[in-house]
């Protein structure tokens, strides 16, 4: 989250860990513990990151749900240890929480490239359309380290790859709030070379009716928001299963700011644009070493307009731009047949600028150059009954000393269906430029602001059997250092690394299939801590969060109900302002209308509930539908 928006908020007061920036993220795919595998598979490539055997992976794809997600929030909302933030209806501001961390220390990437800048801020998962993508991998636990400079976990989104064929979907979606949306995507061969294209445009006005903090009847408004969202990708095969990708993305939004429930605004506008460019080199050396090398580049802007600040000494305008361009090389050796070394080396350049309605003159700016070296070592001595995995990361950039990050975990499967796991290493977080260098009306950032620090841990167990799948994790962290943005004099707040923090939880999850019946539920219990006399909760973390879904049939009908249920959540350091419980329900079916086309519905908040708040206080919306229409051509 951008400090313009704290800014127009005026909640800065409340904000903990207000953002975060990755400077050398170790990206890709990290293999799921059930797929562990020999190291000798033939004419595997290695994955883009030094992926953990061992690490807390959850992987969504949007064909496994009943219906089209409307956002990327919704798609991960079964996901154990999560809670999803939303701002509004789809298409609003979506923020993700992982097991206690704060939204601005999740480390998000799009095939590879990283989407964080050095500015800082939570990722707003409302830019990422669903309509494109394959999956979404979801890693929690001290894994996340290898990725970069992160604490709260990892999210790896992956577009949709050609199958077999030339292949095209096109998709029309309409809904409440003034909702329209179309998407469509294309595959095509052409010799030795595949081609993939995607785009996806929608509008909504976002009003809808609400009760206000007094208990009154009232409509949102200036919520109005226009998308769109293209990809293009290039890839070639050469001898050997050598490939090259080129990746083209483009993704911008213009959206109205209707402010916190009781500071009303009418005029703030905000546009946000985001050019990605990546050319990615796979190939194989000697037929034991697979490496993969990657290159990208980045900008993104946010610009935002306030004719009337709704109190004095607010902001007119605020504006931001980031770049960065990385060089990523990742390397594993598959010679050996109970170990499987890998390495990664990167290096990455980041440059911010921001300017504050005159503040600054000139603009404040900052760069920094960044390396890193990752070294992982997988030991398999009993096959699959048992694994062991060690990494080290060396970290380091030109503002600060190079930081040594080790994780050791282990696998033990003593019989089919049933795996014990266990992580423990290092977590940080490097400050964001915002940290470091911003000054506005009553806020600024430090300079000698250090990284965060901590350490991670968790342990669980999985349990397969027949059509039934049960998991259970307990996960812990224990921050030596954090950053938060506190009061250290009237009208003034700054921010501070001398805060510690703890966070205990349990993640549980069932899985179950029956015929043509599928249960499915997921439920968080988390204690997230300042560790401080005062013992107050962290903001925003809910204390118990339950999802639970249940659908009926397959093939051409789908029928489904869900259940979100969240406990009460603190919104200030203090711990004195408690937002209330909330419970949402909702329900839906699918029918294929013919072979290669598909309509579904979707009613959201089906009790209508119109007083719940999100965590900065914007009202929710009440019941809503979404109608989707979805066309798939698949060719020889």
């Amino acid at each position: 989250m951008s400090f313009g928006f704290f800014l127009r908020s005026q909640r800065l007061r409340v904000a903990a860990c207000a953002s975060w920036v990755s400077f050398t993220p170790m990206v890709g795919s990290a293999r799921p513990v059930a797929e562990a595998r020999p190291v000798d598979v033939e004419g595997e490539a290695p994955d883009e990151a030094p992926a953990s055997e061992t690490a807390t992976l959850t992987v969504v794809r949007p064909e496994d749900q009943p219906s089209p997600p409307a956002t990327t929030g919704e798609l991960l909302r079964a996901v154990p240890g999560l809670h999803l933030r939303r701002f509004g209806p789809p298409g609003a501001r979506e923020e993700l929480l992982l097991r206690g961390a704060g939204a601005h220390q999740l480390a998000v990437f799009l095939d590879g490239v990283p989407l964080s800048g050095g500015r800082g801020g939570a990722f707003d998962l409302s830019t990422l359309p669903t309509q494109s993508i394959e999956r979404v991998e979801v890693i929690r636990g001290p894994t996340a380290a290898l990725y970069g400079s992160g604490m709260g976990g990892v999210l790896n989104v992956h577009t949709r790859d050609q199958e077999s064929g030339d292949q095209g979907t096109a998709r029309l979606t309409l809904g409440s709030f003034g909702h329209r949306g179309v998407d469509g995507g294309v595959f095509q061969t052409l010799g030795e070379t595949q081609l993939a294209f995607f785009i996806a445009g929608e509008r909504a006005n976002g009003d809808f009716p609400f009760v206000d903090l007094h208990g009154v009847d009232r409509r949102r408004g200036n919520a109005a928001h226009a998308a769109l969202h293209t990809l293009a990708r290039a890839r070639t095969f050469g001898s050997g299963g050598d490939r090259l990708t080129l990746q083209y993305e483009h993704a911008q939004d213009a959206r109205g700011e209707p402010g916190l429930e009781q500071f009303e605004r009418s005029l703030a506008r905000q546009r946000r644009s985001r050019d990605a460019l990546s050319v990615v080199f796979e190939a194989s050396a000697a037929e034991a070493l697979r490496l993969v090398a990657r290159a990208h580049a980045r900008t993104s802007s946010y610009a935002f307009d306030d004719p009337k600040p709704a109190r004095a000494g607010s902001a007119h305008a605020y504006t931001a731009r980031d770049q960065d361009v990385g060089l990523h090389v990742v390397g594993e050796y598959v010679g050996f047949e109970e170990h499987l070394p890998r390495f990664a080396l990167a290096l990455r350049h980041e440059a911010s600028q921001t300017s504050n309605d005159g503040l600054f003159d000139p603009p404040v700016s900052a760069r920094r150059l960044g390396a890193a070296l990752v070294l992982t070592e997988t030991y398999a001595p009993l096959g699959e009954v048992l694994l062991l995995e060690a990494s080290l990361r060396l970290d380091g950039h030109d503002g600060r000393a190079p930081l040594l990050v080790p994780m050791a975990g282990v696998v033990f499967a003593p019989r089919t269906g049933l795996r014990l796991k266990a992580t423990v290493g290092r977590v940080f977080r490097d400050p964001s430029f915002d940290e470091l260098y911003f000054v506005g009306p009553g806020l600024r950032g430090r300079p000698d602001l250090r990284p965060e620090e901590g350490l991670a841990f968790d342990a669980g167990l999985s349990l397969q059997h027949e059509g039934l799948s049960l998991g259970l994790t307990y996960f812990g962290q224990r921050y030596e250092r954090i950053i938060l943005f506190v009061p250290v004099q009237a009208f003034q707040i700054e921010a501070r690394d001398d805060f510690a923090a703890r966070v205990d939880g349990l993640e549980l999850s069932i899985d179950g299939r029956l015929n043509h019946l599928r249960f499915e539920a997921t439920a968080t219990l988390l204690d997230a801590r300042l560790d401080t006399a005062s013992n107050a909760p962290l903001p925003f973390r809910p204390r118990q969060a339950v999802f639970g879904r249940l659908t009926l049939g397959q093939g051409p009908v789908r029928a489904f109900v869900d259940a979100e249920l969240r406990g009460p959540v603190t919104a200030n350091l203090h711990g004195n302002v408690i937002l209330p419980a909330t419970q949402r329900f909702g329900l839906g079916a699918a029918v294929a209308v013919l072979q290669t086309l598909e309509a579904t519905l979707r009613i959201d908040n089906l009790l209508d509930r119109r007083a719940d708040l999100d965590a900065l206080q914007q009202p929710l919306p009440g019941r809503s539908f979404l109608i989707t229409l979805t066309h798939t051509h698949t060719g020889g």
